[in-house]
């Protein structure tokens, strides 16, 4: 009994996908074969890919770039957020200086700095965002403690103690910082402070792996919208730093029909298109035609 061994011949072609086969219009990254090539008989691995973390956590698009504030007085200020990537702190800074411009706080006269009586606070112990509200004291009381309101201030000292609220203005702003409702405190709380915690955990990054797609793939087991997933990068590094992904092991992914074109998109891991800034990128992939 014999055994025939046959022998394969295998053609590697290395590729370079970057920042200069981007289409602004398609958002994704295309080069021309100059030929309609039979991927019928390719695998298709990556070497490695390198791509900057910018993806914004506050944008337009999320609806969760506004927060506002309802003063003693009944007033309510809203205040728009550019697009951008804040941390709690960050959204903190932003709403004291928005509260600042429109003289929603009290100056201290031993030091002549701001007193604000709204604050959005990270609570890293409990994986949560507190938020926390001061009482604004009646007059006579805010004498006591050496408060004084800003000179342009259109609102008065109530008769009694009361606190401010802060709104959460859109559902993704809810979302974003863990709470499910639109204002706190619900009323106006009289001779004391405000205090709670996030009912679920801050949204605060809105992606954290980058999946990488190719047309040449067609995984017909995979979820809908990942049948064309080629891989998948951790988001680990900071904002505006480079991430460098390189697989541990090569995965030779099967390819299919006829292309005249190769194409990678970016995805989050719902498979929506990813909104990020910075379209530097540098992807080395293997091709290995298989006669």
């Amino acid at each position: 009994m014999s055994s025939e061994v046959i022998s394969k011949k295998h053609s590697l072609v290395q590729m370079n996908i970057n920042t200069s086969h981007y289409q602004p219009t398609t958002g994704r990254y295309r080069v021309n074969l100059g030929q309609t090539v039979d991927f019928t008989n390719c695998n298709m691995s990556l070497v490695s890919a390198n791509v900057y973390n910018s993806t914004y956590n506050i944008k337009d698009s999320y609806n969760n770039n506004k927060i506002g504030v309802k003063w003693i007085d009944g007033t309510i200020y809203q205040f728009t957020i550019d697009n951008g990537t804040y941390s709690i702190d960050d959204l903190n800074s932003y709403l004291e200086s928005k509260m600042y411009e429109n003289n929603l706080f009290v100056k201290i006269t031993a030091t002549g700095k701001p007193n604000y009586f709204i604050k959005l606070q990270e609570n890293p112990v409990l994986y949560a965002c507190h938020i926390i509200v001061s009482y604004i004291p009646a007059s006579a009381e805010a004498t006591t403690l050496g408060y004084e309101k800003p000179v342009d201030a259109t609102w008065n000292w109530p008769t009694t103690a009361v606190t401010p609220q802060i709104l959460l203005v859109t559902a993704g702003m809810q979302t974003l910082l863990g709470f499910s409702d639109l204002i706190y405190p619900s009323v106006p709380v009289q001779n004391d402070n405000y205090e709670v915690v996030s009912n679920s955990a801050p949204k605060m990054s809105p992606v954290f792996n980058y999946m990488v797609n190719c047309n040449l793939l067609n995984n017909t087991l995979g979820l809908v919208g990942s049948n064309q997933l080629f891989f998948q990068i951790p988001v680990k590094n900071g904002i505006g730093q480079m991430i460098e992904f390189q697989p541990n092991f090569r995965l030779d992914l099967p390819c299919v029909g006829k292309h005249d074109f190769i194409e990678l998109w970016l995805t989050d891991e719902l498979f929506n298109r990813l909104e990020y800034r910075d379209k530097d990128i540098s992807v080395c992939l293997i091709l290995d035609f298989v006669n």
